[in-house]
């Protein structure tokens, strides 16, 4: 039967002799059915080749090295490194007046803190487990949290094939029918392309429950500017937002409603259709404004057209609250809390 692997434990001081003294009262340690491996070194300088070559449980920093500060300096640069943060810290110091216990964990994020001059290996070993068991702990969650993110990742990832299915089943639907249908079916087309780049932005990026709403809403943009004619002009400025996908999928349906329907409905007396878009943080969250030169939707309510009762019913769903401006052109601006929204 293969031995467990053990524990790795990094030691760094000048003073060979406390190196001595805890490789004593360490040398005999179990956690968890595995032993201590000790490796120490006796400089920063030195320390920083160990931790560029592997990962460790635990370091037991000294402060004063090299410099007054080396220790110190030690610590934030594995606080900093990615790969170092799970491991479980502790500044060690013999001098404790000029490095108070409270400021060193609070600035550094160490896991424990022992003044040479305190220090006996009963607390050392008692300390050194714990510690130890910390970072078992960490490793476990870490490990199950990357898996849900794995599950997740390829939930979006599914989720975007399955509306891309759904796409290709309507461009094949609308062969071969009368144009009214048609344009039917590429306005349902278009609402399930705006939520399929809600799934797939959180597929591509690393973050699975956030996207950032400004580059989100320029990319719709940019796809539907690809299925309009050259007589359409748009423009898109756009702040970076970072909303949950419970905002993004609403939003961004609300979005494809009003770019479209400027695009329909807002052109100029020379049949140009110039729009634009606004992505903006507000007071309240999140302020979008479509504008175009045209005289904007008929009536003052939602009655039968069915983007704009997708409009007032997804505003409502979001708390949101919809204006329109008539004044050279037509505008609709969605003041979006995203405090309050969900």
């Amino acid at each position: 039967m293969t031995a467990a692997a053990p524990w790795p434990v990094l030691v760094v001081d000048d003073d060979r002799s406390t190196l001595d003294v805890t490789r004593m009262a360490l040398d005999r340690v179990v956690v968890d059915g595995k032993r201590l491996e000790l490796v120490t070194c006796q400089s920063a300088g030195a320390a920083r080749q160990l931790l560029a070559e592997r990962e460790f449980a635990l370091a037991i920093v000294d402060v004063v090295m090299e410099t007054h500060r080396a220790g110190l300096e030690l610590v934030r640069e594995m606080r900093a490194e990615p790969r170092h943060q799970l491991t479980q810290i502790v500044v060690r110091t013999g001098e404790p007046g000029e490095y108070p216990e409270a400021k060193v964990i609070e600035d550094f994020r160490i896991s424990d803190y022992w003044p040479k001059a305190e220090l006996r290996a009963p607390r050392m070993r008692a300390s050194v487990i714990g510690l130890v068991r910390a970072h078992a702990t960490a490793l476990s969650l870490d490990a199950q949290v990357r898996e849900k993110e794995t599950l997740l990742r390829e939930v979006h990832h599914r989720v975007k094939n399955n509306l891309q299915i759904l796409l290709g089943l309507l461009a094949l639907q609308g062969e071969g029918v009368d144009p009214a249908t048609r344009h039917k079916l590429e306005e349902t087309a278009g609402r399930i392309r705006s939520m399929a780049l809600v799934h797939r932005e959180l597929y591509q990026h690393e973050s699975l429950v956030a996207i950032d709403a400004g580059a989100y809403l320029q990319t719709l943009a940019a796809e539907l500017a690809r299925t309009f004619d050259d007589s359409v002009q748009l423009q898109v400025q756009a702040e970076t937002v970072l909303v949950g996908v419970d905002i993004a999928v609403p939003m961004g349906l609300i979005v494809n409603e009003l770019l479209t329907n400027a695009v329909k409905h807002g052109r100029s007396p020379d049949g140009a259709a110039r729009v634009s878009l606004t992505v903006a943080r507000s007071e309240q969250g999140l302020r979008l404004a479509v504008e175009d030169r045209g005289p904007g939707w008929v009536g003052e309510g939602p009655v039968g057209h069915l983007g704009q009762q997708l409009v007032v019913a997804l505003a409502r769903q979001l708390r949101a609250r919809v204006t329109r401006e008539h004044a050279g052109g037509h505008r609709v601006v969605l003041e979006l809390p995203l405090r309050a929204a969900g």
